[in-house]
């Protein structure tokens, strides 16, 4: 409800708030969900305004995301959301891994997941595909 209403910073805090009482009770499933779910956010903010991120949530997106598929390789959703990640924050190389990854996912799904598999995978592949082309035009003004 925080960040629909534009209120970064309590959408920001709540996430961690669930991520600490998850972990407090030990209920490794419901950190995990927790996280993935802070790492998403932090990579739709970025899009929304770069100013509202701060660079150590950043950084603790990707180490939580990189430990999350690290611990459940094969989890769809983790891999989707640090792919995000690298789509939304890379270089040219990671946003091509990140490519790479969400077309995985797709290729892998089952038909049931093919539906939400293909939004997911639309919605990322055309940022990317806007953060290359716009990355190619920031070098084509740099030669001129």
């Amino acid at each position: 409800l925080n960040w629909a209403v534009g209120d970064f910073r309590g959408a920001r805090d709540a996430a961690l708030r669930a991520i600490q009482l998850a972990v407090e009770k030990g209920d490794t499933k419901q950190a995990d969900k927790a996280k993935d779910n802070f790492c998403y956010w932090v990579g739709e903010v970025w899009l929304e305004n770069e100013i509202h991120v701060d660079p150590n949530d950043k950084d603790r997106a990707f180490q939580d995301c990189e430990d999350l598929v690290s611990r459940n390789p094969d989890n769809a959703g983790f891999r989707d959301t640090l792919a995000f990640l690298k789509i939304v924050f890379g270089s040219d190389k990671e946003i091509e891994d990140g490519r790479r990854t969400i077309r995985d996912i797709f290729d892998k799904a089952t038909q049931d997941q093919q539906r939400l598999a293909r939004v997911f995978f639309i919605r990322h592949e055309s940022i990317a595909l806007r953060r290359l082309k716009s990355r190619l035009e920031e070098m084509s003004d740099a030669r001129r």
